[in-house]
Order: structure tokens, then sequence, then C-alpha cells
């Protein structure tokens, strides 16, 4: 086999492997959309998921996930997947997916990586591009969690500090429930967030 056939062979495998993805991804809509995983004895999607197709429940997600942005956005690539001279993968698809639901790019930017995505000659700029998207994205939901560990934390110290004065304006409580109140009281409070 010569050097150029070797070269396109590798592609043209790779864009079956990339297919594979998303037929189990149609798949998993619909065993989600019918419970069909109730029926096979699981409680949870999430065991079917992991027992019987060795998946975790966040890959099988960005699977459904990126499979329902390709019908949404790019049905007429469903039709003829093999022909198709490149398929992003599922985890690029599902990020984009995930920024336009959560309203972090607008419609202009949302085409233009989208198209990108589905051309190969610009899927490396496309794909580092949707990866920076996710990144900023999961930074500001970061942010915002902080906020709320930061508050949360600051009623803990509060409730704890309240809870010791209670125990030691209590006689009935001996010398070492206030010791160890105290003790708590201190850990609690110099947590820093």
């Amino acid at each position: 086999m010569n050097e150029k056939q070797l070269r396109q062979d590798a592609l043209e495998a790779l864009n079956r492997h990339r297919c594979g993805w998303i037929q189990l991804g149609k798949v998993l809509v619909e065993v989600v959309s019918t419970d069909q995983w109730k029926d096979w004895g699981y409680e949870k999607f999430t065991e079917y998921c992991k027992q019987e197709l060795g998946l975790t429940i966040m890959t099988a997600k960005e699977m459904m996930m990126a499979y329902e942005y390709i019908q949404k956005n790019q049905p007429s690539l469903l039709n003829n997947l093999l022909d198709n001279p490149y398929v992003p993968d599922y985890h690029t698809l599902a990020t984009l997916s995930r920024a336009v639901e959560k309203g972090k790019i607008d419609d202009d930017r949302e085409t233009t990586i989208r198209d990108a995505l589905f051309d190969a000659d610009k899927r490396v700029e496309s794909t580092r591009e949707a990866k920076d998207m996710l990144s900023e994205s999961m930074k500001e939901d970061g942010e915002a969690i902080m906020d709320d560990i930061k508050k949360m934390t600051k009623s803990v110290k509060k409730r704890m500090k309240k809870l010791n004065q209670d125990i030691w304006n209590t006689s009935s409580f001996h010398n070492e429930i206030q010791e160890t109140s105290d003790k708590l009281t201190d850990m609690v409070t110099s947590v820093e967030v």
C-alpha cells in the first residue's frame, strides 16, 4: 500500500470511528426518551450506562447532547455520515451546545464555529475555540459556585458560634462537651475560602 493510500485509509477509519459515537448518541437519546433501561432491570440510567455499556454518565450525556446538536443544526450530516469528510468529536459539540444553552455565545459566533467544526480545513482552529469557550464558561460557573461556598461557609461559622454560646450558657452540659464545642468552633471558624 502506498503512503498516500495509507493516509487516506487512516482518515476514513477515523471518520467511521467518529460516526460510531453519533449512532450511539442517537440510540441513547431513544433509550432515555422511552425509559427502556427500566425495562432492562436498571434502576437508573447511570447504572445502565456504566454496567451494560461501560460508559460514564458524562460521556453518555455528551454523546446525546452532541447528537441532538447535530440533529438540530446539521441534520443533513445524519443522512450521509460516511461521506462527510470530517465529523467533529462529541466532546467539542457538547461543549458548543452547552455554551449556546447557557447564552455564552451569540448566534453569529455559534454559526461561525459550527460551520468551521464541519469543515475539515478549519477543524483544528474551531475545536480550539470551542474548548476555549468551555474553559471560560466553566471559569465563570466556578466563580459563581465559589461565591455560594463563601456565603455558606460564613453562615456555618455564624451558626457554629451561636451553638457554642448556647452550649456554654446551658449549665447541664459537662465540661467535656463545652471543650469539644470550643474546639469544633475554632476549627469551623478557622476555615478560609
